[in-house]
């Protein structure tokens, strides 16, 4: 991976604010980048040097619970310059997998950086998706 490379994570429909007649339609919650208990502080995302982002949706919304209204990406460089390394951790299944390393993050700081990421990926705009 290079610092331009794109890690592309997938968006819960229950992380998105939806209101259709607002700009803010389909607007997603910093809960995108903020990993969960279950995740042990690791957001898994995958390797855009690797998949890409449509590819990656596919894929996911294939396997039993993967539940995704779209592709939202942020860059390593985005990571790294708010201090949460990029960890390559390839599985057989996904040998795209990375994660996002938030382990070594206090709760308070690890929402202010989800929040921060999120805002690099909404002016990205949507990597695939999303999808209604």
């Amino acid at each position: 991976m290079n610092p331009q490379t794109l890690l592309h994570r997938q968006v819960n429909p229950t992380f998105i604010r939806c209101d259709k007649t607002s700009s803010q339609a389909f607007m997603p919650t910093s809960q995108v980048f903020r990993p969960t208990p279950k995740d042990g502080s690791m957001l898994s995302v995958s390797n855009g040097d690797k998949i890409p982002a449509d590819q990656s949706y596919q894929r996911f919304v294939t396997v039993p619970l993967g539940k995704s209204i779209g592709v939202l990406s942020v860059s390593v460089a985005e990571c790294l310059s708010l201090e949460v390394p990029v960890v390559n951790d390839p599985t057989e299944e996904q040998p795209d997998h990375c994660f996002i390393d938030f382990r070594k993050k206090t709760n308070s700081q690890t929402e202010k950086i989800a929040a921060k990421l999120r805002n690099h990926a909404v002016t990205r705009g949507w990597s695939h998706g999303p999808i209604q």
